[in-house]
């Protein structure tokens, strides 16, 4: 088996597949991460029907279980996209694909944003009275942890504005993402030896930690003259 060449411009099929993510590993085609999604969104539905409810211990302890599975599955969800990105920013169908993890994790953001504000909206030795119930076991830390967090959490209403502007906030950083990895050309460069190499966003610090100054100093002014040619834009 051979080894990609440090800082080559094997194309990506071209890798072995010993060096790739095993995606298929998380779920085993586009069509089942499909499913997956379909079914988180109604789960979110479920969670957001719940808001309000909190101050009864048996819905309070639905709702954490409840949030606790949304986790897990959001997490698979946006890896399995964002795995696949980060390999292939330029492929459109990729594209899209991230651009729905990025919509799902926004949507369970909301959906479970009221939770904090609700458990905090109780009367203080009712969440003492819940940190000493076994039911809640599991939820120690997280209960404890919330009273240490309590005077920097905003009520319900203004955390769920806050959870709605994560789309807006990532914003730049996914452009970013987009046109230094699929738009942006580097030049070649050579390294001290006069031998050619290559300096890429996922290159450059495997460069940059090379004993070879010359090819450190090349790789620093190839990628940081190439984002000098788009200054306006980033």
């Amino acid at each position: 088996m051979n080894t990609p060449e440090h800082g080559s411009k094997t194309d990506r099929k071209d890798i072995p597949a010993a060096y790739k993510w095993k995606i298929e590993d998380i779920y085993a085609s586009p069509a089942d991460w499909e499913k997956a999604s379909g079914v988180l969104r109604e789960l979110i539905q479920d969670m957001e029907a719940l808001q309000g409810s909190l101050s009864s211990r048996e819905t309070l302890l639905k709702a954490l279980r409840l949030k606790d599975h949304l986790s897990q599955e959001i997490e698979k969800i946006y890896a399995y996209a964002r795995l696949q990105q980060d390999a292939d920013n330029g492929n459109a169908a990729v594209q899209a694909l991230a651009g729905k993890a990025e919509s799902l994790l926004a949507a369970y953001g909301h959906a479970v944003s009221f939770v904090d504000s609700e458990i905090l909206a109780l009367k203080p030795e009712e969440r003492q009275a819940l940190i000493q119930d076994p039911d809640f076991s599991d939820y120690d830390f997280y209960l404890k942890d919330l009273e240490r967090q309590s005077p920097h959490i905003l009520p319900s209403e203004e955390e769920a504005l806050l959870a709605q502007s994560q789309l807006a906030t990532t914003a730049g950083s996914s452009a970013f993402r987009a046109l230094v990895s699929a738009d942006m050309t580097f030049p070649d460069i050579k390294d001290g030896k006069g031998n050619p190499a290559t300096v890429s966003e996922g290159s450059y610090m495997l460069n940059m930690s090379d004993p070879d100054r010359v090819l450190r100093e090349n790789s620093f002014r190839a990628l940081m003259g190439t984002y000098g040619k788009f200054h306006n834009t980033l």
